[in-house]
């Protein structure tokens, strides 16, 4: 099997070597904007914005979308320029009165160097279509372009300015940490969750077709119309974000199974992964009959409870306003924005003296911190800390308010979305 593995990476080397990736990407940008092109610059759509998304994984074609809609409310339309398998091109079909194009940015194994040229080679297509169609392009700051673009013309400073118009709006930049994409990211988020909260607009809103289909199908597998939940599991990658292991989702699982709920699971998980007498308990896409990306959109519709590990599909929570528990969450300052969320953190360990530091203490020191000091510890959380995290949600036991824990935190996520820290989080 590593032989075999080994060979793949190879192959995918030389690949890239010959630019194979560049030499597609090209072409697969060029058909998809022609496919594309009367979409957007539709004569009979002639007062509408072009909102260009250039750059962002998979929770930004959520949360981003929805700020824009929030600080246009019409007469645009969202263009997202979307790499191989990094974006759900269905997402298109759950938004109320939002029209969303993908556009291909990077073919399948693209490079860190194909990315970058394909960023700015679509933008600058797109910049001259839009000035040859006399239409105005107004762009969703990220990493990339803010290297160019004016603060003042983007769409999360216009964001800010509309929450800030409201007289309980109240926001000091005090953040103390470097890791953000453009200047005021995190006020943007903070503000993005502020106006949600205030307006409390649904701008959810599921293609009729794939609603009717899905519900059908759920009435004939859940017969007994058993509360839903859906799991959504992020286990790619390396970083702090991934996830428990099979074996204490496994015991999730048995519990939640025993008490009598309907259990799907979406994300980028392999439901193979689980033993056999696990995945009889279990609904995932092929039970439906539907496409996996159709199947990760529906899950979460039509839940009673959202259980989310800290990956791009916990914004489901969010946009589709779902009893969410968020679990194994690892950055302090950056993963409380789900509103009225449950949240469940990470272990953290101290290497030297095997001991485990309280939330409380850990959260005063280390709140804007993305890495931890060497010595510290993350550990996933256990199956006995999920089933009390969720035993909380679902009797929405009263839990420690993320802004009662220190004063410093008035202007954090937690504070604005009034999330909650569940009775498994140590706390002292």
């Amino acid at each position: 099997m590593e032989k075999i593995k080994n060979f793949i990476k190879f192959i995918i080397k030389i690949y890239r070597f010959f630019k194979i990736d560049l030499i597609l990407s090209l072409f697969l940008f060029h058909f998809s904007l022609l496919l594309n092109l009367r979409k957007i610059f539709s004569k009979k759509l002639n007062l509408r914005k072009i909102v260009l998304i250039s750059e962002g994984g998979f929770g930004h074609t959520l949360h981003d979308v929805e700020m824009i809609k929030l600080t246009l409310k019409e007469g645009f339309i969202v263009v997202i320029l979307s790499e191989h398998k990094r974006h759900n091109w269905e997402l298109v079909k759950i938004w109320k009165d939002i029209k969303v194009i993908h556009i291909f940015k990077a073919a399948p194994f693209f490079s860190r160097r194909t990315q970058l040229l394909m960023q700015k080679y679509c933008s600058y297509i797109l910049y001259k279509l839009t000035k040859i169609y006399k239409r105005k392009i107004i762009e969703f700051e990220n990493n990339y372009n803010k290297e160019y673009l004016n603060p003042e013309n983007g769409i999360v400073n216009k964001l800010i300015d509309k929450a800030s118009a409201f007289p309980d709006y109240e926001y000091i930049n005090d953040i103390k940490f470097n890791w953000l994409s453009y200047r005021n990211q995190y006020e943007g988020y903070y503000a993005y969750i502020f106006l949600k909260n205030k307006l409390k607009i649904n701008l959810v809103q599921l293609e009729k077709r794939i609603k009717n289909n899905f519900e059908s199908n759920l009435r004939k597998i859940n017969i007994k119309n058993k509360q839903i939940i859906n799991i959504y599991l992020r286990q790619k990658g390396k970083d702090n974000r991934c996830g428990s292991s099979i074996e204490e989702w496994s015991r999730v699982i048995n519990y939640l199974y025993k008490k009598n709920y309907f259990i799907c699971i979406t994300g980028d998980i392999n439901i193979k992964k689980f033993p056999k007498s696990v995945i009889n308990k279990i609904n995932s896409y092929r039970q439906f009959g539907v496409s996996k990306n159709i199947f990760n959109i529906c899950a979460p519709y039509f839940c009673n409870f959202y259980i989310s590990e800290q990956g791009g599909g916990s914004w489901f929570g969010v946009v589709m306003n779902k009893p969410t528990l968020m679990v194994n969450c690892c950055n302090f300052a950056n993963s409380a924005y789900g509103i009225n969320y449950y949240l469940l953190y990470q272990n953290l360990k101290d290497i030297n003296t095997n001991n485990y530091i309280p939330l409380e203490k850990s959260m005063k020191e280390y709140f804007w911190d993305i890495d931890l000091p060497k010595d510290k510890l993350l550990e996933k959380n256990n199956s006995e800390q999920i089933i009390q995290g969720f035993e909380d949600l679902q009797s929405k036991k009263k839990c420690t308010l993320f802004k009662e824990i220190n004063t410093d935190f008035k202007y954090s996520f937690g504070t604005v979305s009034n999330a909650q820290l569940v009775s498994s989080n140590v706390m002292n």
